[in-house]
């Protein structure tokens, strides 16, 4: 899909849970992203301790640190009439998306991606899953 001045519009099949305050915030991990999360579902996921079911034991790789970085590069996004929402500059800039991205249903939120990494991640992950059968 195609960026307009930060202007993305999301499919109508997309935008089916996007309802309430929206937020979202970049992934610069080695495949960088920008996650698309309802209000609650951001704190829920970036704040584990939030949830009903939360248990620290069974969460031994959870690095707070990781929350905090994603807490701190949180930007409101609003949905117009047209389901239209703005990616703004450092957002874009963090997920290595220019002009063009990938939009990724998954699950509870959506994922903008640069087509070059997702293709990528793709590639590895079909590779990946050959090798499991290969044995």
């Amino acid at each position: 899909m195609e960026i307009d001045k930060g202007q993305l519009t999301i499919p109508e099949v997309l935008r089916h849970g996007l309802t309430g305050d929206l937020l979202m915030f970049p992934v610069p991990d080695e495949h960088p992203h920008i996650q698309l999360r309802t209000a609650e579902n951001c704190m829920d996921t970036l704040l584990p301790s939030r949830r009903a079911d939360y248990d620290i034991a069974s969460m031994p790789d959870f690095d707070p640190s990781f929350a905090l970085v994603r807490l701190s590069s949180i930007e409101e996004a609003r949905l117009d009439a047209n389901g239209c929402i703005t990616l703004s500059e450092a957002i874009r800039e963090a997920a290595s998306i220019e002009d063009e991205l990938v939009i990724i249903g998954a699950g509870d939120h959506l994922e903008f991606w640069n087509p070059e990494i997702y293709d990528k991640l793709k590639s590895e992950s079909s590779k990946q899953s050959e090798s499991l059968f290969e044995a």
